[in-house]
């Protein structure tokens, strides 16, 4: 038998809860191992201390007591999340989070502003709306590649007095 699963069996073995071959298996381990041996004697002079200790009988009333005293009392309310992460063992996580999302910021802005993102003309071509060639070419810091008045484009509502 090993030690730890010895270790765990002394408890069951005081409280008799071990069958007769584990404990015939613990004795026999016990007589072989120093260390658990002296574990099982601090076992004993631990559960012969507490049965030194006088018997305690409560009051015939205790129990209605004790009872009003729990329904009078008012229950705690659990902590606010806010409560949890300002707690310091959340500190280090919570930096690391803030380096972390300052780190990807600049990262996220060079991606978004690749050069394989279609130019103005692009969108010209295929017909997307003249404000949207507009705008980006403004966003993009050039003016719209085409310097003739663009066809009405699908994105641009007849005039009110037009009929439909």
């Amino acid at each position: 038998m090993r030690c730890q699963t010895a270790q765990r069996w002394l408890s069951l073995w005081l409280d008799n809860l071990l069958s007769e071959k584990e404990q015939r298996a613990l004795e026999s381990h016990l007589q072989d191992c120093v260390a658990c041996r002296q574990l099982w004697q601090q076992w004993e002079r631990a559960r012969e201390a507490l049965r030194s200790y006088p018997t305690i009988t409560p009051s015939p009333d205790f129990d209605r007591r004790l009872l009003a005293q729990l329904k009078t009392t008012p229950l705690s309310a659990p902590p606010m999340l806010s409560h949890w992460l300002m707690h310091p063992a959340f500190r280090p996580a919570l930096a690391a989070l803030g380096g972390a999302v300052v780190a990807l910021l600049p990262l996220l802005l060079l991606v978004r502003s690749s050069p394989t993102a279609p130019p103005p003309s692009y969108w010209l071509q295929h017909r997307l709306g003249q404000e949207i060639a507009q705008l980006l070419g403004l966003t993009v810091g050039r003016e719209p590649p085409c310097s003739k008045e663009l066809p009405p484009s699908s994105s641009q509502l007849p005039p009110p007095s037009a009929p439909l």
